[in-house]
């Protein structure tokens, strides 16, 4: 298991060098971030038991417990197992060996699949709740989920990002547009105070890390933050600069729950004739950097898998391929383009890299998705890897969106980085 874990650790350090590489499918080449490995897995969620588009956190020594869901999209059921994973803020794996953090067996298989019902993409739908009387986590900090083949654990199928936390300090968060004249218009602020409570920090800015991201986007974070004040049980980071997000725009969306009728944004639905697999055509969009702030209820980039015919989406759901257009000129931007959502797992890789069209004059891409709803942007991505919506979708200070604080202690005398504070934010509509 300590070799498994160490080819890990060699594969993560080769995939922080580039941003994309020929490894993509390659199931020895793990990235310690929410991602499919293959592409006979879609679908893939991970969220808190009842409560659907959640962020995937539990309480150390709670209740709660996070479902994890996809589907394998070939006709024969498969035997994976799986194993957790603990890391640094920086999501880098912690030193600890497994029996630091794990209560129970370190690795055990995902018994709990069925097979969908009427589709005519066939799929086994696989499902797994924890902790559960196999695993536990015995410490707070970031959790990294890997799933394998069983037959050759090497071979990793998905990893998912999830949160243990044990609440020890109060957030106070004031997010309100920038005060930097130049980013009134277009930013967001994200201001705010940590109060420790009965929780003792020799150094709070050496010993207390603070990640700030904006609607659980990897792509959209702030680290790296120290207080500008602290008096003992108040730190204040209270910045006029560096603490600044892109507002963004509202989500686009697209409705697949039914094919019958035509839904918001859908140009047609229609059956390729040769392989009889459904398709939907979006309309083509245009950019929206010039257009003034309009409102509109998204959800923030996530999507809901559902149907409007049938019972359990998660069986009964078929799987449509969707072609995104995005109308513009080619060299509208120096920088490439990707089409960005939760369901991408915000991943800036050539599978969700936009083509363009030089008949259509459109940038495309089409995505295989599971029917439901979906949010999804575009977004530019700099040489550097800074991710911008500033090109294609437009950024407004009066933009609704959700900010997720993290808190982290390293306590003295400890080898690990404790999680001692989550706080989600809503923020927009000034």
């Amino acid at each position: 298991m300590r070799r498994t874990l160490l080819l890990f650790l060699l594969c993560f350090t080769r995939a922080v060098v580039a941003q994309e590489s020929d490894d993509y499918f390659n199931p020895n080449y793990v990235r310690f971030e929410d991602k499919t490995y293959v592409p006979y897995i879609k679908t893939v969620q991970l969220e808190r038991q009842g409560e659907p588009m959640s962020l995937p956190y539990i309480a150390l020594n709670g209740n709660e417990q996070l479902t994890l869901q996809f589907d394998l999209l070939q006709e024969e059921i498969r035997d994976f197992s799986y194993k957790f994973v603990h890391c640094d803020p920086n999501w880098r794996p912690s030193i600890l060996s497994e029996n630091d953090y794990i209560d129970g067996f370190y690795t055990d298989h995902l018994i709990d699949y069925k097979h969908s019902l009427n589709t005519l993409q066939e799929y086994w739908h696989y499902q797994l709740i924890f902790p559960n009387a196999q695993m536990k986590p015995l410490i707070s900090g970031n959790y990294l989920l890997l799933v394998f083949d069983t037959a050759v654990p090497d071979s990793i199928i998905l990893s998912k990002r999830f949160y243990v936390v044990e609440q020890r300090i109060e957030f106070k968060t004031n997010i309100h547009r920038s005060t930097i004249i130049e980013q009134r218009n277009s930013h967001q602020e994200a201001d705010f105070s940590l109060y420790l409570k009965s929780l003792k920090v020799a150094n709070p800015y050496s010993d207390i890390q603070i990640v700030i991201q904006q609607n659980a986007d990897k792509n959209f974070q702030i680290t790296g933050l120290k207080p500008i004040f602290a008096n003992g049980e108040m730190l204040d980071y209270n910045y006029d600069d560096i603490n600044n997000f892109e507002g963004g725009s509202e989500y686009r969306n697209f409705d697949i729950r039914t094919t019958r009728f035509l839904t918001q944004n859908i140009e047609k639905f229609y059956t390729d004739s040769f392989s009889q697999e459904q398709k939907a055509l979006l309309k083509a969009e245009p950019r929206r950097n010039t257009q003034r702030y309009t409102s509109d209820n998204d959800i923030n980039g996530k999507y809901l898998i559902k149907i409007y015919e049938g019972r359990d989406a998660n069986l009964e759901g078929d799987y449509i391929d969707v072609t995104f257009r995005l109308k513009t000129p080619a060299d509208f931007s120096e920088n490439p383009v990707y089409l960005e959502g939760q369901f991408s797992d915000y991943s800036l890789t050539n599978e969700y890299r936009m083509n363009y069209n030089t008949n259509s004059g459109c940038f495309e891409k089409t995505i295989r998705c599971k029917q439901g709803y979906y949010n999804y942007r575009y977004v530019t991505v700099s040489p550097s890897g800074i991710c911008s919506t500033l090109e294609t979708e437009g950024s407004h200070y009066e933009t609704l969106n959700e900010y997720y604080f993290f808190a982290y202690f390293k306590e003295p005398g400890t080898r690990y980085d404790k999680l001692i504070g989550i706080y989600v934010a809503n923020a927009g509509g000034f």
